[in-house]
């Protein structure tokens, strides 16, 4: 089975052909606890979690033959390394258990010999891989950690003596880890959560393959700190890499090297992202500075990381999240319930029972300064008041919309039970500046929040005879909007402003009476002419009344609706969100959302998932959109 570089390498000089170092009797670093070693049979331990375990066990089992179905496919891919890794470590947790069905079927056994003999074939030289990214350290990381728990599986389960089925794949990742770690542990990154994943893989490998390169690396990426605030956020904001890079990398490295400080971190992020969430347990992604500042992420996610430290800690707060979340009907789309059952072998102590539950939520407001957010939560009802958007160097000029920036025009969201206001969002048509994005959040009395910003564009004078060029070779300079050759930073401009301020105050103070968003738009436009749409979207199923329809729901976008006059209301599973008045219709308020030049240049659109309804307008005015 020959992928795209074949066995050759092993046998040329290439990493695979590095002798496989002492395997199970290997000793642990000094100063190094390491976790506790792996339970073949968890079912053993008296203080057993058995629904949990068995749920998990059971889970895997059902997953196999779908997994012995595709990882061929898998490896004769060009590069989905960490599939062909992860399924290799799905089909050993099953073989190697005596509790599973499938205890040394030899279908898995030679699955997991072929996985490992692949990946080690189509390591590159310098001991990364290819994902995606060319000799990825990073990437290469997420494979190396999902193949030190296999082979920590596989020494655990090597025979004493008699046949040995796995010995061949023992080998070949014994191989691959020996060479990855000498690249991990001196290649770089490019994200921050890149750091933790290197530093955890180069964890787990030490205590397999100790290497004193290996523990420097871990010290100079951890002596750059943590990038935690003080509100529990990353610097990256967002719960897809916290969840499932930064939180599980740091719980790694805390157990593999004695580092229990970093458990610390975690939890300081874990309680934020309970500020966060929904009761469906939904976390609020908008403040993020990653792809998911659009997307639903959930709790689920982290499920081993409430689990974990509501076991080390006696928590109860995370041990009622996780019942919560294993209660949920459709957490196995979720999470995977198939890998639980690897991480309870690999780690033991994650099958223990539980402590007593106490509750998580709190009603009251909390702003995360970092973040330029607010949540407020009263009962069912919970809003997200958010002014945190990333700008450029000049805030009154349109900021840019680029990966690692967070851009998300969505200020306010609102939920009243199941009826999901899920993005509230104002855009003037000024010059193609796009979504108004205000600029942090000043906190008012009885919970309200006002934000502002300041957009400015215009139109530029002839230069100054000092500056005149008889070839007219100017530079290439940027004015917000777009670039031209026109040396823009030498002429004056005549200046057009438009300033606005968004204040989201709760009715009485009281989220379940609903909010009032007052709208101040003024500046050079006195004459009220410039258009303007406030976009409302409604998440999931539900029945919209009051408003008329500009655009049905088809495969390739959401319905689109607006609201002219009176009230319009969104009802979703016996709960309902009214809003209005509505604010007319004509020529010159033409139902069209903007998202500004620097977004549609390139194809973009921002238009927010569910069903939108729209309230156009001019400005400058002052008006108010009220929630009920």
């Amino acid at each position: 089975m020959l992928s795209r570089r074949t066995f050759v390498a092993g046998v040329t000089g290439g990493s695979a052909a590095v002798a496989a170092p002492a395997a199970a009797d290997t000793p642990t670093p000094a100063g190094s606890p390491g976790p506790a070693a792996p339970a073949l049979d968890p079912f053993t331990r008296p203080d057993l979690d058995r629904p949990f375990v068995e749920r998990a066990l059971h889970a895997a089992e059902a997953a196999a033959p779908g997994v012995l179905e595709g990882y061929r496919a898998q490896i004769e891919g060009l590069w989905p390394y960490r599939a062909v890794a992860r399924s290799a470590l799905r089909l050993a947790a099953l073989h190697v258990s005596p509790r599973s069905a499938f205890h040394d079927d030899p279908a898995l056994a030679a699955a997991v010999t072929e996985a490992a003999a692949a990946l080690r074939a189509d390591q590159l030289r310098d001991g990364t891989f290819d994902v995606g990214n060319l000799h990825t350290p990073p990437d290469t990381a997420f494979v190396v950690r999902d193949l030190c728990e296999l082979l920590t599986l596989l020494r655990a389960a090597a025979p004493h003596g008699g046949a040995d089925p796995l010995r061949a794949a023992r080998e070949d990742v014994t191989a691959v880890l020996a060479a990855a770690g000498r690249a991990l542990a001196t290649g770089g990154v490019h994200t921050p959560n890149h750091r933790w994943e290197v530093s955890a893989a180069l964890a787990q490998t030490d205590l397999l393959l100790p290497d004193p390169a290996h523990r420097r690396r871990i010290e100079e990426w951890l002596a750059e700190g943590i990038d935690v605030d003080a509100d529990g956020q990353y610097s990256e904001r967002s719960p897809n890499y916290a969840f499932a890079v930064t939180n599980p990398s740091l719980l790694a490295v805390a157990r593999c090297t004695g580092r229990v400080d970093l458990r610390a971190v975690v939890r300081h992020n874990l309680d934020v992202q309970l500020v966060l969430a929904e009761d469906d347990g939904a976390v609020e992604s908008v403040q993020s500075r990653r792809q998911d500042q659009g997307q639903r992420k959930d709790l689920a996610d982290g499920l081993l990381q409430f689990r974990e430290m509501a076991l080390l800690e006696g928590d109860g707060r995370y041990a009622a999240v996780v019942r919560e979340l294993l209660a949920r009907t459709d957490h196995a789309a979720r999470y995977g319930d198939a890998d639980l059952w690897v991480q309870l072998l690999v780690h033991p102590d994650l099958a223990a029972r539980l402590p007593r539950s106490r509750p998580w939520r709190a009603d009251g407001t909390r702003v995360l300064p970092g973040s330029g957010l607010a949540r407020l939560r009263a009962g069912d009802c919970t809003a997200t008041v958010y002014a945190g958007t990333d700008g450029g160097e000049d805030e009154d000029r349109p900021g840019p919309i680029a990966s690692g920036l967070a851009t998300n025009p969505t200020f306010l969201r609102y939920r009243r039970g199941a009826a999901v206001l899920s993005s509230v969002r104002f855009s003037p048509r000024f010059f193609s500046t796009g979504h108004f994005r205000g600029h942090g959040l000043e906190p008012l009395a009885g919970s309200a929040f006002r934000t502002s910003q300041r957009i400015t564009a215009g139109y530029y004078q002839p230069l100054p005879p000092g500056r005149r060029r008889p070839d007219g070779d100017y530079d290439l300079t940027g004015e917000g909007r777009f670039w031209a050759a026109m040396s823009f930073d030498e002429r004056v401009r005549d200046e057009r402003v438009l300033e606005t301020t968004v204040v989201v105050r709760p009715v009485a103070g009281d989220l379940r009476r609903g909010f009032d968003v007052e709208f101040a738009v003024g500046g050079t436009e006195e004459d009220g002419d410039v258009p303007a749409v406030v976009e409302l979207a409604f998440d999931g199923e539900g029945e919209l009344e009051g408003t008329v329809v500009l655009q049905e729901a088809s495969d390739a976008a959401p319905a689109v609706h607006q609201l002219v006059e009176g009230w319009g209301t969104w009802r979703s599973g016996g709960d309902e969100v009214r809003f209005g008045p509505g604010t007319g219709s004509g020529p010159r308020q033409p139902p069209v959302v903007d998202p500004g030049e620097r977004c549609t240049w390139l194809g973009g659109d921002l238009v927010p998932s569910g069903t939108r309804v729209l309230l156009t307008t001019t400005v400058p005015r002052r008006w108010a959109l009220s929630l009920r």
